[in-house]
């Protein structure tokens, strides 16, 4: 298993950008796990992952809570 960081995300829109920033100097791919947040949040969570390679998003349609988040993001980190 490679190390990644993984990231649920519900409506945690104006963060995002600055959790990432801090992530980048470590050189791991990151999942952000959007879990069925607002339309605005759903776009950041887009956005940032289209302009860092290292980003990758994914996103559950309704809020599962954390876990589930979580537990998709193991998922996409163990293909």
């Amino acid at each position: 298993m490679n190390p990644c960081f993984l990231i649920p995300v519900y409506n945690h829109k104006d963060v995002l950008a600055l959790i990432l920033d801090r992530l980048a100097v470590h050189g791991l791919p990151c999942i952000a796990v959007d879990d069925g947040s607002e339309p605005a949040c759903q776009a950041e969570i887009e956005r940032q992952a289209a302009q860092r390679s290292w980003v990758i998003a994914d996103r559950l349609a309704v809020n599962g809570g954390k876990g589930a988040a979580v537990f998709r993001g193991l998922q996409i980190a163990g293909q």
